[in-house]
């Protein structure tokens, strides 16, 4: 009976944990902390009911670890998670690789998982049904606010920053020619190229993202939306923030319009 007790204890113990979890931050408890909760619940619950019913707690519990472990050793990895080297051995083990929130919310809302929170009392069905479309808006508006922000930006900042640095470079450039002397300016001719070369790759981006953009309005459906967010919009931020990050790296500190990586990290503003 002690044995008993104690599993089902662990399990109370657990709620009280996630109560207080969800009383200290709860945004962010309802959005990852709940379901791993529940998760750990479920199958708190599964080894209490197994045990409970056994007539032999001992060789009961040794039976239910062995076959938990074998049902589910693969997703034992002892390497560094954070390595390419894992995301292949995952897939190799058959373990899903979920890159995206969009690719989330889809097995997020699968009817087993709503099943669970409506079989613990978490949520009822359609409380699941309208916080996926909560989710899935708030996932396309929230990349909608990026995505226009930092077309913003290269227009109003970075553009006519590069602009100006280039006409110094060549205002350089033209008065060292100017001197008669035989100077050597290949450090400021090869600049100015760069930074051509760069200002060009951001301005094709641009263009990109900003038609990119204006199709976005003729997509219907919350669930449509999203996936052409993820696979359109998302891409094209991408491609912009490359040229952007290689201007940021030419341009000289006083031309850069917005504080470095450097600066925000070991600066004071």
């Amino acid at each position: 009976m002690r044995q008993r007790f104690s599993v089902r204890f662990y399990i109370l113990r657990a709620e009280k944990i996630a109560e207080r979890l969800a009383e200290d931050d709860p945004k962010r408890f309802q959005l990852a902390g709940r379901p791993i909760s529940l998760i750990a619940k479920e199958s708190a619950a599964y080894f209490a009911d197994e045990l409970e019913k056994a007539d032999d707690f001992d060789v009961a519990l040794q039976n239910l670890v062995c076959k938990a472990l074998t049902e589910h050793q693969r997703i034992i990895f002892n390497g560094n998670g954070y390595e390419q080297a894992w995301v292949e051995e995952a897939e190799r083990r058959g373990l899903s690789n979920l890159r995206s929130t969009v690719d989330a919310l889809e097995r997020y809302y699968q009817p087993k998982h709503v099943d669970m929170f409506v079989k613990h009392g978490i949520y009822t069905k359609e409380e699941m049904v309208a916080r996926s479309e909560i989710h899935i808006e708030n996932y396309s508006a929230v990349i909608s606010i990026e995505a226009n922000t930092m077309i913003e930006m290269t227009r109003r900042q970075i553009i006519p920053a590069v602009v100006k640095y280039a006409k110094f470079l060549s205002e350089t450039l033209v008065s060292l020619k100017d001197t008669g002397l035989a100077v050597d300016v290949t450090l400021e001719a090869g600049l100015l190229k760069d930074v051509s070369a760069a200002s060009a790759a951001l301005r094709t981006a641009l263009s990109k993202l900003e038609k990119a953009m204006e199709k976005s309005a003729e997509v219907k459906g919350a669930w449509e939306r999203a996936v052409y967010y993820r696979d359109k919009i998302l891409p094209a931020m991408e491609a912009l923030r490359a040229p952007a990050a290689t201007l940021e790296v030419l341009l000289g500190k006083d031309f850069w319009p917005m504080p470095t990586y450097t600066d925000l990290m070991f600066g004071i503003l």
